[in-house]
């Protein structure tokens, strides 16, 4: 039946037969209401056979959803909103016994991260629609699909070359499976020896491993769109990835290919699965994400210092974890407080960014001498709800975060209309929202590959959509006034 109704729809005989109902509506003897009606019906009419009539033949159309719990604003919800607020409600006394560091955190330091989350979440509310079911497509025809398997033919030679390079330059420098093996039996410090002296990021070629959480999307859009599976491109990315995580202390390596991966998978559905859209199933979702994140992080935390410090704790392993979890968290707000506390009116915009190419462009950080005097090296990272404010001030941060929340937004929507360089870094950049608390993503050299890689499809997909452009005008029927449709 739901063939049937589409091919009436496209049908030019309905075309002819509401152009007459229209006809008739005007003779004085129906209503006003009536022929405007039909008017609008009839306009319809032409503008659906007119598109029918300019869609290339083979074309493929892949459905595309925005559920509240995988736009911008659910993952604000799931993940953000929560560690904040805990994070903020530990008292000021707590955090040296806990986190091994004095607080830093005044009422006003507390009032600016909670306000410029909000500021997110009611930008993300507002610009982008969630809704359960698809309004919308990626339509790819011969040309498209043909540009989709180039992009992810070139995309996955560099991101295995830079892994291969990786992994290579840890075997020169001596690295035996021994050493490995180590590690795995729980031999203390083994961690940081892997990671000092064999895994050492080359700068320039490592770099590149990180177009594995945009090549992900796109393997999974191909298999949509295609048919051909995505399971052992993706599969090598997540071994690779948890290899990663593993020798190298990298977990957010591997969070950006899950995250990047699930993604893909809800939003290209022809509307969100039925357990996600009921509210109890909703819910025990989001608290299955936490406790799966709780045993990741838990999982590589026993290999990585828990060998360590068991010695020294006064708990046990899931305690210990529990709470060098929620200090990832609080002392990314606190160590960016210290920031603030240090500098004082003073701005500083490379705190902004993190990485040697931004430590080029603005220099070293000026409070990481006084970070080590103070003895906070424990923890490192910069809360990304307040280091805009630590780099261009309350206002200038402000702005920061609305310009990066637009962005997000303007990506989302995008997405939910069936653009496809959108969908791919969308899906790379929610990790950036996740982590919003713990870090500045979109500042990092981690984000900085999948931006050019995402600028280099936008021109080259743009001159694609110029070519199809030209192709449909030529294949279009022409309209009453002689010219021919143009079809996007």
């Amino acid at each position: 039946m739901g063939l049937i109704r589409r091919c009436w729809a496209i049908c030019p005989l309905k075309a002819r037969k509401v152009e007459k109902v229209a006809r008739r509506g005007t003779s004085g003897h129906g209503s006003q209401r009536r022929r405007s009606r039909a008017a609008r019906t009839a306009s319809t009419a032409r503008e659906v056979e007119v598109r029918s009539s300019n869609r290339v033949p083979g074309t493929v159309r892949v459905p595309v959803t925005m559920h509240w719990i995988f736009a911008p604003a659910g993952l604000l919800v799931v993940l953000p909103l929560p560690v904040l607020v805990g994070s903020l409600l530990i008292p000021d006394d707590q955090f040296l016994p806990l986190f091994g560091q004095p607080s830093f955190l005044d009422e006003a330091t507390r009032a600016t991260a909670l306000a410029y989350l909000v500021i997110m979440l009611v930008i993300f509310v507002v610009l982008v629609p969630m809704r359960g079911r698809a309004v919308a497509e990626i339509a790819l025809d011969a040309t498209a699909v043909a540009w989709l398997e180039r992009v992810v033919k070139v995309l996955a030679f560099i991101t295995f070359t830079a892994y291969a390079v990786w992994i290579g330059n840890a075997l020169l420098r001596g690295l035996r499976f021994g050493t490995m093996l180590q590690l795995l039996s729980g031999e203390a410090g083994t961690m940081y020896v892997l990671r000092g002296q064999y895994f050492e990021s080359i700068s320039g070629v490592t770099t590149w491993m990180q177009l594995g959480a945009i090549l992900a999307p796109l393997a999974v859009l191909r298999e949509r769109a295609t048919g051909r599976s995505a399971r052992r491109l993706v599969g090598v990315l997540l071994f690779l990835a948890f290899a990663r995580a593993l020798l190298n202390s990298e977990r957010l390596a591997l969070i950006e290919i899950v995250l990047s991966v699930a993604i893909a998978y809800f939003v290209l559905r022809r509307e969100a699965p039925s357990w996600v859209r009921r509210p109890v199933s909703a819910g025990l979702l989001v608290v299955g994400s936490w406790l799966v994140l709780f045993g990741v992080f838990s999982a590589f935390e026993f290999f990585r210092s828990w060998t360590s410090a068991q010695a020294s704790f006064d708990g046990d392993f899931s305690t210990y974890a529990a709470t060098l979890l929620l200090g990832y968290y609080a002392t990314a707000l606190n160590l960016a407080a210290f920031d603030g506390y240090v500098l004082g009116s003073q701005l500083a915009p490379g705190q902004l960014f993190d990485g040697s190419l931004w430590e080029s462009l603005f220099g070293a950080s000026p409070v990481a001498g006084v970070q080590q005097a103070y003895g906070l090296e424990t923890f490192t990272n910069r809360s990304g709800l307040l280091v805009p404010q630590i780099a261009f001030g309350e206002i200038g941060g402000a702005l920061v975060v609305v310009a990066t929340a637009l962005l997000l937004a303007v990506l989302a929507r995008w997405t939910a209309r069936g653009h496809v360089v959108a969908f791919a870094l969308y899906c790379a950049s929610c990790v950036g929202v996740l982590e919003i608390v713990r870090i500045y993503y979109f500042g990092s050299s981690r984000f900085l590959p999948v931006a050019v890689a995402g600028a280099c499809m936008a021109i080259s997909w743009a001159l694609v959509a110029n070519k199809r452009r030209q192709n449909l005008r030529y294949l279009s029927p022409p309209l009453e006034n002689g010219t021919r449709s143009w079809s996007r």
